[in-house]
C-alpha cells in the first residue's frame, strides 16, 4: 500500500469507496466485523430485514460498539444498505472477502480499497488446450470464442497488415508494465492526467424521438453519484436538442449530470460528413462510436455507454493514466463501451482516422472486413466504426510520446460473472459483482434503435 497514494486525499476517498465496495457485494446474512484499532468502536450500521409475517423487507438502523481487538457478528439482515462510523470514532472500514464470506474491519490507518490489483490475467489467448471435459455449453463457448480469436488474427490483422503476435504481446507488454502493482512506488501527479470530464450519448430520430429507457437513466444518475460536480466532476450527456427528450430532462434536473447539444459543447467535429451520415439513416450506434471518440479527441475524459455504471470514483485511474480500455470477456476486441483518454490523444485521432478511412473504402465499393458483412447492422458497426476500429487503433498508436496507456483484462471495466475466460454469462445490477471491478457494461444493445 504506497503512503503516496493514501496520502493524495484529493484522488482517493476510503470512505466513498468502501460504501461503493459494500454496494457491489450485495452482502446478505451475517457480516463479521473486527476491530484492530487501540480503542473501542461504534459503528452505525443501515441495512433490510425480511418481515416473516408480510415476506416485506423493511430498513433497520443499528449501532453496534465494538471493543479493541474483539470481533462482532451482526444480526442476519438480507442486505445491507450503509455501514459508517461514529463521529468520535477514530478508524477507517476495511471491506475485503474471504473464499466463504466478505468480512469488515476497522483499522487504525486508511486503506487503499480502490483501485484494487487484478487476478494475474495473460492478454495471449490459449487455444492448445482440450475441450473434451467440458459440459456442451460450455464447449461451445469455447469454440466461438476461438472463432472470435481466429477471426481477429486471421481477417483483421491480415486486412490492417499487423502480425497477430505483435498485438498480444503489445497489450501484455503494456499491462505488465502500467498495472496498478507496477505504478503503486510511483507517485500520483498533481493534476489528472486524463481531465475529469465524463460523457454518455443518446442519438435519435428527431422527426419520431425516442427518449432513453428510465432504467439507463438511473444507472447514469447512479454514476454520477460517485463521479461528482462538487469532487471536480463535469458528467455531459450529449444530445442532438435536449427539446427533443422532455421526460429525461426533468428526470435529470438537479443532478450532476448536464444534458448538452454537442454542436454546442464540441463544434465542428472531424468526421462531421461521416456523423451526419449516420444520424441521417439512422444508425444511431455507429454516429455514437463517431461523436465518443471526437469527444475524448477534442476535450479529453472517459466515456460511459448509457447501460454502463460506474461503482466508484475514476480519480484513481484518470490520474495515474493517459488512456485506459478494456478487453470484452467473450472476445479479443478492445471494447469502446467504456474508455478513457487525454485530449488529442495518438489512439483517438487514429480511432477517428481509421472511421474515416472505412467510409471512404466502403464508398469505393473495395472488399474489406468492414464492409463484407453489410447487411448485418450490428456486426457491420462493430467492425467498421465499433470495437474492431477501437482494437486496431490501440495497437496503431498506444505506446506513443511518452502516454502511460493500459488496456486491462474483462474484469476491471467489463466483468462476467466469473473470472475464467471467455466469459459469456454477464452479470446483471442484482448481481454480486468482484469487489475489483470499477464498472458493468449490461450489453442491452440500446443504440440498436429502427429506423422509423
Amino acid at each position: 500500500m504506497p503512503t503516496t497514494w493514501i496520502g493524495r486525499h484529493d484522488v482517493f476517498n476510503v470512505d466513498s469507496d468502501f460504501q461503493a465496495l459494500l454496494f457491489k457485494s450485495k452482502v446478505s446474512g451475517v457480516l463479521p466485523i473486527i476491530n484492530n484499532t487501540a480503542e473501542p468502536i461504534s459503528i452505525h450500521i443501515s441495512a433490510r430485514q425480511c418481515i416473516e409475517i408480510t415476506s416485506e423487507l423493511e430498513l433497520v438502523e443499528l449501532d453496534l460498539t465494538i471493543a479493541a481487538g474483539e470481533m462482532t457478528n451482526t444480526p442476519n439482515f438480507f442486505s445491507y444498505e450503509e455501514l459508517k462510523l461514529s463521529t468520535e470514532s477514530t478508524g477507517f472500514l476495511n471491506f475485503y472477502s474471504t473464499n466463504r464470506r466478505f468480512e469488515c474491519s476497522i483499522e487504525p490507518e486508511p486503506m487503499l480499497l480502490f483501485p484494487r490489483p487484478l487476478n494475474p490475467f495473460s492478454f495471449i489467448p490459449d487455444q492448445t488446450s482440450n475441450i473434451s471435459g467440458f459440459a456442451e455449453k460450455r464447449q461451445e463457448e469455447i469454440q466461438k470464442y476461438r472463432g472470435h480469436v481466429n477471426f481477429l488474427k486471421n481477417y483483421v490483422c491480415k486486412q490492417e497488415a499487423i502480425i497477430p503476435a505483435d498485438l498480444y504481446l503489445q497489450r501484455q507488454r503494456l499491462y505488465e508494465r502500467f498495472k496498478l502493482e507496477s505504478i503503486m512506488g510511483s507517485s500520483l501527479p498533481a493534476i489528472p492526467r486524463i481531465p475529469l470530464n465524463l460523457f454518455s450519448i443518446w442519438l435519435t430520430n428527431p422527426m419520431d424521438p425516442k427518449e432513453p429507457d428510465p432504467q439507463m437513466i438511473e444507472i447514469a444518475k447512479t454514476s454520477a453519484k460517485n463521479n461528482r460536480r462538487s469532487d471536480g466532476w463535469n458528467y455531459y450527456f450529449l444530445v442532438q436538442d435536449p427539446a427533443l427528450l422532455p421526460k429525461t430532462i426533468e428526470t435529470l434536473e438537479g443532478t450532476d449530470i448536464q444534458v448538452v447539444k454537442f454542436s454546442d459543447l464540441l463544434g465542428t467535429l472531424e468526421a462531421e460528413s461521416e456523423f451526419t451520415e449516420c444520424l441521417a439513416e439512422c444508425k444511431f450506434g455507429k454516429a455514437s462510436d463517431i461523436l465518443r471518440a471526437e469527444a475524448l479527441m477534442k476535450m479529453g475524459g472517459g466515456y460511459l455507454d448509457i447501460d454502463l455504471q460506474v461503482f466508484h470514483s475514476l480519480k484513481p485511474y484518470f490520474y495515474a493514466y493517459h488512456s485506459l480500455f478494456g478487453v470484452e470477456p467473450m472476445s479479443e476486441f478492445i471494447g469502446n463501451a467504456f474508455m478513457a483518454s487525454s485530449p488529442n490523444h495518438p489512439i483517438m485521432r487514429e480511432i477517428i482516422r481509421l472511421i474515416k478511412r472505412n467510409f471512404v473504402t466502403k464508398k469505393s465499393g473495395k472488399k474489406k472486413f468492414y464492409t463484407e458483412i453489410s447487411s448485418y447492422e450490428e456486426l457491420n458497426t462493430i467492425l467498421q466504426t465499433g470495437p474492431c476500429v477501437t482494437t486496431v487503433a490501440f495497437h496503431n498508436a498506444a505506446d506513443r510520446d511518452e502516454n502511460i496507456d493500459i488496456a486491462m483484462p474483462p474484469e476491471a471495466l467489463y466483468p462476467g460473472v466469473s473470472l475464467r475466460r471467455p466469459e459469456y454469462t454477464l452479470p446483471t445490477l442484482s448481481d454480486r459483482l468482484n469487489l475489483t471491478s470499477a464498472t458493468l457494461h449490461l450489453w442491452t444493445k440500446s443504440w440498436l434503435q429502427k429506423k422509423l
